[in-house]
């Protein structure tokens, strides 16, 4: 059989069609939703560092994120689940008053453990999740409302 160069030209395009990622944000087979991780504000420890470092806040004494972050948090681990990445939760709560900073650390723990099922849920081995439940942030303010999941990359 006998192609003349047209058909050859264009075979070849929908080849390319059927074999290039389907999403540029495609990452080990899974399709990220960029909109859906800005608003956990993803930041680069480094331009050449293997770190990122994505935020997620709280309403005041809640234990679970804020508003629509949960699937946010679903495309972190969606990211990291095939790879070999590491992952670190670090959680803060703020010291309400009349409380300690036992109160503060057990709120943070709390935070870190739900965070943590959410990943697992959605596929991370459990292995890989390190839990730091930090009591009150250095800086205070807002800051004690957050966590911070970081994925290292090895």
């Amino acid at each position: 059989m006998h192609l003349s160069r047209i058909t050859a030209v264009y075979l070849i395009g929908l080849i390319g069609l059927f074999t290039s990622p389907a999403h540029p944000a495609e990452d080990n087979g899974v399709i990220l939703d960029l909109d859906a991780l800005k608003a956990l504000k993803p930041e680069q420890t480094a331009p050449d560092a293997k770190e990122t470092i994505y935020t997620v806040t709280y309403e005041p004494g809640a234990a679970k994120p804020a508003g629509d972050q949960e699937s946010a948090i679903t495309q972190v681990a969606g990211a990291a689940r095939n790879g070999t990445a590491r992952l670190s939760i670090v959680a803060y709560a703020p010291m309400a008053e009349g409380e300690n900073e036992n109160d503060a650390r057990r709120l943070a723990l709390r935070r870190a453990i739900a965070l943590r099922q959410i990943l697992i849920a959605s596929g991370v081995d459990g292995s890989r999740v390190n839990l730091q439940p930090m009591g009150v942030h250095p800086d205070g303010g807002e800051k004690s409302d957050q966590a911070q999941i970081i994925v290292r990359q090895p």
